[in-house]
């Protein structure tokens, strides 16, 4: 009875071991749906953040492109490109008209230079006149000063080494008065050419003073001048203000196509970010079915295990119930008769097999007590790592999103692998020994019966001789309690 209570106390506690092991995987998942939520949360944040960047973006003034929708940026881009086209179309004819004015305003200084001046016409022509002058002169100084300076930078920069390091300082002086004298001469040859025509044109206005004023005509003329010259001036701003466009145009474009790239980038690292939450989120959901399949196969092993135990501890009560009825019986009719002495010493020899039978079991409860503590210590060997690797993965939950590599991913699997082939091979080693044991018990109450039966066959053998009434009654009460049917043994 010892026995099979400790038995009993050793499938509670493997009971109590499923029992955790099942919460342990119910805390397993529970983690794993932390995680998909955990990760859903980053898709928000991440959606989050995309939305407050567009915000920000049309903040500035820029218009942001969806990055999800490459029809409405190529749209945006067609329109920036149509209203480019419209721009250089407007430039062209902008400058077209600047070509037209500067030959009507070419063709009205013609005229009114050939035509009949009046007082007030050389006022306004005068200014002009000089004006031109002035500036002609100076883009022609400008020009050859320019020119001279490149020839000069050129001749010293393709002269021999020497004479850079040690120019001849007369040839220096020479080619200097040269280009002196050569200015001079030009400015000269300018000076005379701007005097005789001024002495035209002073002759000119002094033959058109003298001739009758024409009022109407040269207002309109100064009217027509003075339009042309806001024309040029407004369409010079607006050549400004259309050059200023373009480069806006091109900085949005380009800032449109730089913006779609990099939206397109973080959207790729996103997915594969996904990919592999979702990857690792499957792979934790196989091993918890995994966990799950072999935690309901166990459970079903130590219920089956438990059954074997209750049949083979109620064939143990029953054994020694009829054998304590037998031994009752065979002192009885050992007092009436000492024919049943060869009974009672098979009887005392039954006895002495079940003790040893008895002692045997004590060995094994003793075996299955080492078993038990060997299965306890390594049920806590196995708790303290698994609490090491809770504590583990709750530091590193909230150290942040975890950053698996394929090293830690790689070693935690072969731990929980190792962990879980550890345990069931601890739980196939019991179950093979409780196994071993069941069938020593069989042997054990197969060779009982065997001697019963042979008590049984030697009680019938002298109920046939000549026996008193009350012996044979008695023989006969043991006889029948040996007919009464078996409980069947079950076997593993």
């Amino acid at each position: 009875m010892e026995d099979v209570d400790d038995e009993a106390i050793s499938i509670e506690l493997l009971r109590e071991d499923n029992l955790m092991l099942e919460e342990r995987i119910e805390a397993m998942s529970k983690r794993c749906t932390a995680m998909q939520q955990a990760k859903l949360e980053a898709e928000a944040r991440a959606a989050a953040l995309d939305a407050d960047l567009t915000a920000l973006r049309k903040v500035a003034g820029q218009e942001q492109v969806d990055p999800n929708s490459a029809s409405d940026w190529h749209d945006e881009r067609a329109k920036l490109l149509d209203e480019v086209q419209t721009l250089l179309k407007v430039k062209e004819v902008n400058e077209k008209r600047v070509g037209d004015l500067s030959k009507d305003l070419q063709r009205l200084y013609k005229r009114l230079k050939t035509a009949e001046p009046t007082t007030d016409d050389s006022e306004c022509v005068e200014p002009l006149l000089k004006d031109q002058a002035t500036w002609q002169k100076q883009q022609q100084l400008v020009q050859d000063l320019l020119r001279q300076c490149k020839e000069k930078v050129y001749a010293e920069k393709h002269a021999h080494k020497r004479r850079r390091v040690d120019p001849d300082t007369s040839e220096h002086d020479k080619s200097l008065q040269e280009v002196i004298a050569h200015f001079k001469t030009e400015t000269c040859e300018r000076n005379e050419f701007e005097k005789l025509e001024a002495q035209l044109l002073q002759e000119r206005l002094s033959e058109l003073e003298a001739e009758p004023r024409s009022e109407p005509r040269e207002q309109e003329g100064q009217a027509f001048v003075s339009a042309l010259q806001d024309d040029l001036k407004r369409l010079a701003h607006e050549k400004l203000q259309l050059a200023k466009d373009m480069q806006e145009a091109q900085r949005r474009i380009q800032a449109l196509t730089m913006d779609n790239l990099q939206f397109k980038l973080e959207k790729n690292e996103l997915k594969h970010q996904v990919q592999s939450e979702v990857t690792k989120s499957a792979a934790l959901q196989d091993q918890v079915d995994d966990a799950t399949r072999q935690l309901a196969e166990a459970s079903a092993e130590a219920s089956q295990l438990h059954d074997h135990l209750v049949a083979a501890q109620t064939q143990l009560l029953a054994a020694e119930a009829e054998i304590a009825d037998l031994h009752k019986r065979l002192q009885e009719a050992t007092a009436s008769n000492s024919a049943v002495a060869a009974a009672r010493y098979d009887l005392e020899t039954t006895l002495e097999a079940a003790e040893k039978a008895r002692d045997e079991l004590a060995e094994a409860k003793g075996f299955w007590e080492d078993k038990a503590a060997k299965l306890e210590r390594v049920v806590l060997q196995y708790g303290s790592e698994i609490q090491s690797l809770k504590l583990s993965l709750a530091d590193a939950e909230a150290a942040g999103p975890p950053e698996h590599t394929p090293a830690s991913v790689a070693h935690g699997q072969s731990m929980v692998q190792q962990f879980y082939l550890r345990y069931y091979k601890a739980a196939e080693t019991s179950h093979r020994s409780l196994l071993d044991a069941t069938r020593a018990k069989d042997a054990a109450l197969a060779a009982q019966g065997a001697d019963l039966t042979h008590i049984r066959h030697v009680l019938s053998s002298i109920l046939h001789a000549s026996l008193p009434d009350d012996v044979s009654v008695a023989l006969q009460g043991l006889l029948a309690s040996f007919e009464r049917p078996e409980p069947p043994t079950e076997s593993m």
